[in-house]
């Protein structure tokens, strides 16, 4: 089985990861499904590894992951749960195991649906349980959920969860001695349980979490040089044009966002998704038909985890099984546009593809959203998609115009909606039960016109490079450096747009409006 390990680092991109592996847990097939031998449509290997509790009682299925996030951000979530105790000894064997106690952070209350899971799992283990004790499903509702942990459905190994702490994030020197514990400790425990590791993927916020994140990656990326890497950045910032050199807080923040992206875009295997601010959203296309609240976490991480898992369903499902490696290689083709863009539409109607074309979010692109623009490659993903619509029908239903015939599309089961997802499909009035399955599209391109703001970011560090601010605490923490460091920064990111925009495939003036 080829094996995959996910990383997660900072609060938005942990709200996105509580998302996707609660959606992965709803795949897992129990009780009367299990016995009726009906198979999964997902490859749990992939993304979970196979265990026992610590108590040898329970057969367990964790995910393969690392958690990264500041102590307060974790709720009540704990490393001790009640499967898995904090011990060297944890799923080793001839080992005698100790018996510990469950501690739970004091003062922190659990939420209402992590109380009502709870009620859940004692009434499966209690035949004595009565049935008046079972309160109705509590939707999580914005106003309520406080941390991510508050609507979390899967245990974690205790090996998969780190508390950071601010200055860890930004201070080179506790910055590698954290990566050093953990790439020695966690991660390789996590790839040599692996029959073939085939790669990575991570969702990171670069605004807190950024230099951690890539300082962790090239530690891994240092013990193997040919993994794929498929990284999801959560931008605090949207452009380069509405920031001030001189507001020195915002403008680090792009510095930032530049040197991630001009580490991770020449590494090779990799694909970089960035993902704006859910400020820079339209409206109109994303809150019609979804009652979404664009200042909830809850709610706009669950739009992009919905749009991530469906363009990285291939990698799982086992009617395709798509590997890493060929998804990044068939992305990438030319080996110098590795920044990929992702927009969808969550719910979509059949009747939508009769009136093309149908109106996505672009949840990537910088500045002014694109009107028409050309995609070097792309992979569609249709979730609930009738079967009377074509796949010619769908590709023409989409704004963008494909170049090159290096478009793949696959089509999936409706996406599930699990009880802990936002019910956000409409007025809570009209919706006369709760929504299970979604129909949605996502779409992943390499579009043409991308060099653009790579170019547009290497002007604005160069002249970030020729203020005073480079000798701010935190810039010279970052790169190690100051001025030079900056400029080499600017210069790799031009040339990074310069060979992007030498293939040949640019687009005109008029269908790009990123100025």
């Amino acid at each position: 089985m080829k094996e995959i390990i996910y990383i997660q680092a900072g609060n938005f991109a942990n709200h996105i990861g509580t998302h996707f592996w609660n959606t992965q847990e709803s795949y897992f097939t129990f009780g009367e499904e299990e016995d009726s031998n009906q198979q999964s449509s997902v490859a749990h290997d992939i993304s979970f590894r196979e265990g026992v509790s610590t108590d040898r009682r329970t057969e367990t299925f964790c995910p393969r992951l690392l958690i990264f996030d500041q102590k307060d951000n974790f709720g009540t979530l704990a490393r001790n749960n009640a499967l898995y105790h904090d011990l060297e000894t944890e799923d080793t064997d001839n080992e005698e195991i100790m018996q510990i106690d469950v501690i739970q952070r004091a003062g922190i209350e659990k939420s209402n649906y992590q109380k009502h899971l709870d009620l859940e799992v004692n009434y499966r283990h209690s035949s004595e349980e009565s049935t008046e004790n079972r309160s109705e499903n509590p939707f999580p509702q914005p106003e309520d959920v406080r941390y991510w942990s508050d609507y979390n459905r899967v245990f974690y190994l205790p090996r998969s969860l780190h508390t950071v702490s601010q200055s860890q994030t930004w201070r080179k020197a506790e910055r590698t001695e954290l990566i050093n514990n953990v790439t020695e400790d966690s991660f390789r425990h996590f790839a040599e349980e692996c029959d073939l590791l085939q790669g990575i993927i991570s969702t990171f916020d670069t605004s807190t979490f950024g230099p951690l994140s890539l300082s962790l990656l090239e530690h891994i990326r240092d013990d193997f040089p040919k993994l794929p890497l498929l990284s999801s950045l959560c931008l605090e910032e949207p452009t380069m044009g509405i920031v001030a050199v001189d507001d020195t807080r915002r403008a680090l923040s792009i510095v930032v966002d530049a040197a991630i992206l001009g580490n991770l875009l020449v590494w090779s295997h990799s694909l970089t998704v960035p993902l704006q601010p859910p400020s820079t959203w339209m409206l109109d296309s994303v809150a019609h038909p979804l009652s979404l609240k664009l200042g909830s976490r809850f709610h706009t991480s669950a739009v992009l985890s919905c749009h991530l898992e469906s363009v990285t369903f291939p990698q799982r499902a086992r009617s395709t099984l798509v590997d890493l490696d060929t998804f990044c290689r068939r992305m990438n083709w030319r080996e110098d546009t590795p920044l990929v863009n992702i927009s969808g539409c969550l719910p979509i109607h059949a009747a939508a593809f009769k009136s093309s074309p149908i109106v996505l979010q672009d949840f990537s692109s910088w500045g002014r959203p694109v009107r028409r623009a050309s995609s070097l490659s792309g992979r569609i993903i249709g979730r609930g998609i009738p079967a009377l619509v074509t796949d010619d029908e769908v590709v023409k239903a989409l704004p963008n115009e494909f170049s090159f015939p290096l478009v793949d599309i696959n089509r999936y089961q409706a996406y599930p909606i699990p009880d802990s997802f936002p019910q956000f499909f409409g007025p809570a009035a009209q919706l006369s039960a709760p929504v299970r399955m979604a129909s949605c599209i996502a779409s992943l391109e390499a579009r043409s016109h991308m060099y653009q703001p790579l170019l547009q970011m290497a002007d604005f560090v160069n002249q970030f490079a020729k203020r005073g601010q480079v000798d701010n605490e935190s810039v010279v923490e970052m790169f190690g450096g100051g001025r030079e460091e900056l400029r080499d920064l600017s210069e790799n990111l031009r040339q990074i747009g310069e060979n992007w925009a030498g293939g040949g495939w640019d687009d005109t003036e008029e269908e790009y409006e990123g100025e």
